[in-house]
């Protein structure tokens, strides 16, 4: 049993509050037209048919909702009482039944399968697929995970390694593709492996939903404490927080599209979302009164869709959620070739208006056990070309990461879970036809204002090391746009000279100190951001921790969003005392400061600020 283990920078298991602006409120509609009344709705999920699918817990059926809110619901025997669903690899969705104590499969043609049975009592709640395509699911009665192969078929049910009373319920694959699950009634977060007979507890905290942030974190809700938590995969690092509302009795959590943990409030009637070192925030308006939101699940559309126990589905979109596209196709790499087995491989984007002003690419679930040979590279349907990264990890393998690459990331070092810079460390080099030629750029922003419909392709070139997929999982790809800016030149001709502004603003910093000590820093400066033109900022300060694994990992100290404005912006950096912590010597800080304007051009400072220790009296 390992127990949590805080090093260096981030001593504190607090998540820090008030360390971000507030976001804008989503826009919340409800669709009520063909769901019961009353049902209960509980887990919902995204299908491969694109729409939502959701357990009606108390009606004894499963719904399905299109993006444009027209619902469908399939009858279940009696007493089934569908919990939980997900989406299998076989092109299904699984679910479990609290009711009838089995697994549950319906085609997306509405047929349902025969269940499959489980032991009397076992209760199963949450249900998830993991990358091997095993379906597992949580039973709450027995203190016990399912494990179904349904290629075989087998069934496994793994209670050696659980607390006895510990009450498992939500079930996901974490950020290292182990599978995760949270226990109700005991302070353990428990975790199996593909053909793992036991699990192993980790003592942190109780929950009930649970799942994996692009970050590389698992987030916990825990309902009877009105808590939220978060825990690194091996241990380094976690911490509680707790929802605006007191009492709302937060259920469901889930990855959204805008990099924050999205979840639920039973009690409270509202949805919120939160991240590390940002402070949870929650909506009410657009719920209806007494609905009790409870499963929720991000969609195609970039929404975050949401059952309601009342019998109604909820959607929130944001401004700041992008359009999300993925190809799950796993890519291979051999040992003795230079490309992977699908070279490149591609999503097509269609659809979509206006101009790219932000683009994100994630890497779902990268194996090899010589990272440092590997090349990926990026080119939209226009052939800019971004190189994503080159010659990282030392000699370090990668064992299903995550990898997010942003123009708001950090520098990629280690090959674990985390959101990233473009990163290059190796010298000058080309990719293997018909991957576009070198040199490419490292910045995603090189995408901006261009069309973002077409293919875009990943070229993923090197020596492999042997295993037999690189990418587990895939690849996905996230896209805003806006319209395209116009100005008029100065003394153009034919039509007024309009055109489209491609030019990034310039941006000077003041009032930034070189160095200074660490109760100085805590004090906080104040920094001033001076634009040429309009433009929106995103601030950022992070610093490293040593984790226990001996990595030296990039951790968020401060992050602030300002919406777009003309003149000098003034704002205080002061980062928490129990961030910061108290380090023995000078440590090194950055600053990242991403200026966007009107158009969507962006321009990146980052500046570094040296923190020497206090003198000890």
């Amino acid at each position: 049993m390992r127990r949590l283990a805080c090093i260096a920078l981030t001593t504190a298991v607090t998540l820090l509050a008030a360390t971000a602006g507030a976001s804008a409120a989503p826009t919340i509609t409800e669709f009520s037209s063909g769901v019961t009344p009353g049902s209960g709705a509980q887990g919902i999920a995204m299908g491969p048919d694109g729409n939502m699918w959701f357990a009606e817990f108390g009606a004894d059926k499963i719904g399905r909702i299109t993006p444009a809110g027209v619902v469908t619901e399939f009858p279940l025997p009696g007493g089934a009482m569908p919990f939980d669903i997900a989406a299998g690899h076989d092109g299904a969705m699984w679910f479990s039944e609290w009711g009838a104590n089995a697994i549950g499969r319906i085609a997306m043609d509405g047929r349902v399968s025969v269940p499959v049975a489980l032991m009397l009592n076992a209760h199963p709640t949450g249900i998830t697929a993991d990358p091997q395509g095993m379906i597992w699911a949580s039973e709450s009665g027995t203190d016990k995970i399912a494990r179904y192969d349904a290629a075989t078929p087998s069934l496994a049910e793994i209670g050696a390694g659980i607390t006895p009373g510990a009450a498992p319920r939500g079930i996901a694959t974490g950020p290292d593709f182990a599978v995760w699950f949270a226990e109700l009634n005991r302070p353990n977060v428990g975790r199996l492996r593909y053909q793992t007979a036991a699990a192993v507890e980790h003592t942190f905290a109780s929950g009930e939903g649970i799942a994996a942030s692009e970050d590389g974190l698992l987030w916990l809700t825990n309902p009877n404490a009105n808590q939220l938590s978060f825990l690194a995969p091996d241990d380094s690092l976690g911490g509680l927080t707790s929802p605006p509302t007191p009492g709302s009795f937060p259920e469901d959590i889930v990855a959204g599209p805008d990099g924050r943990m999205w979840f639920t409030e039973a009690n409270g009637n509202r949805i919120g979302h939160v991240r590390l070192n940002e402070s949870a925030q929650d909506f009410g308006t657009g719920i209806s009164p007494a609905s009790g939101p409870f499963g929720i699940a991000a969609g195609p559309d970039g929404a975050l869709w949401f059952t309601e126990a009342a019998g109604r589905i909820g959607r929130a979109t944001t401004d700041e959620a992008p359009f999300r596209f993925t190809s799950s196709t796993p890519v291979g790499l051999s040992t003795g070739t230079s490309t992977a087995s699908v070279y490149p491989t591609t999503i097509d984007v269609s659809g979509l208006s206006g101009v790219v002003t932000r683009v994100r690419v994630r890497l779902n679930g990268l194996f090899a056990l010589t990272p440092a040979q590997l090349k990926a590279v990026l080119v939209d349907p226009q052939g800019h070309a971004v190189l994503l990264f080159s010659g990282v990890g030392d000699s370090s393998d990668a064992a299903g990461a995550v990898l997010t690459f942003a123009d708001d990331g950090v520098t990629l070092g280690q090959p674990v879970s985390g959101v990233y810079v473009p990163t290059n460390k190796s010298f000058a080099f080309t990719l293997p036809a018909p991957g576009p030629r070198g040199p490419y750029t490292t910045s995603l922003s090189a995408f901006n204002g261009a069309d973002p419909n077409g293919q875009w392709k990943l070229f993923l070139a090197g020596v492999g090391g042997g295993r037999a997929d690189v990418l587990a999982a895939g690849w996905s790809l996230d896209v805003q746009t806006a319209p395209p800016q116009v100005v008029t030149a100065p003394g153009g001709s034919g039509g007024g000279g309009a055109s489209a502004d491609a030019t990034p603003p310039l941006v000077t910093l003041r009032g930034l100190p070189r160095s200074l000590t660490r109760a100085r820093l805590l004090r906080g400066f104040r920094l001033t951001l001076a634009p040429n033109e309009p433009a929106a900022f995103d601030v950022a300060l992070t610093g490293r921790t040593r984790r226990a694994s001996l990595a030296s990992t990039r951790v968020l100290l401060l992050e602030r969003s300002l919406a777009r404005a003309a003149g000098a912006r003034r704002l205080t950096i002061k980062p928490s005392r129990a961030a910061f912590g108290r380090p023995r010597r000078t440590v090194r800080l950055r600053l990242r400061v991403v200026a966007t304007d009107a158009g969507g051009n962006r321009t990146t400072v980052t500046r570094t600020i040296a923190v020497r220790p206090d003198r000890r009296r």
